[in-house]
């Protein structure tokens, strides 16, 4: 099983999901922004998933990357450490690699850090690490 969030412009989500579901057999969603972002879980291979979406490449489907980690996310500034921490121990996997960081916050959050907080402490540990 693997699991990705995929993303279509706003309003568009459900004709990406439709395409999706019509792609793969016993995909499942969860709606993480209304119309715009959600989260699938397929039983097929990283490796199929990306073979089947570029021999037959969806036209609503905006932005797909794998979900490799999850994190518990708590609300106080633990958070950002325990992100810190996981983007360290994946220093050898970045090697030699560009990253970018790119955050989104969702409308009416109850988390105390911004985005620009979150992005702030990434860069920095990006920076740390070379």
């Amino acid at each position: 099983m693997t699991q990705w969030i995929g993303t279509a412009n706003h309003g568009f989500a459900s004709y990406a999901m439709e395409e999706l579901r019509r792609l793969f057999d016993g995909i499942k969603f969860t709606q993480l922004a209304a119309g715009e972002i959600f989260r699938m879980e397929l039983p097929q291979s990283r490796e199929e998933v990306l073979a089947v979406l570029q021999a037959k490449e969806p036209i609503f489907l905006r932005h797909i990357q794998p979900i490799d980690r999850a994190l518990p996310i708590h609300g106080n500034a633990d958070d950002l450490e325990a992100l810190s921490d996981l983007v360290r121990s994946a220093r050898i996997r970045c090697e030699g690699r560009s990253a970018a960081v790119h955050l989104r916050r969702a409308e009416r959050t109850p988390f105390i850090y911004s985005a620009a907080d979150t992005k702030a402490v990434l860069d920095a540990v990006l920076t740390e690490l070379g």
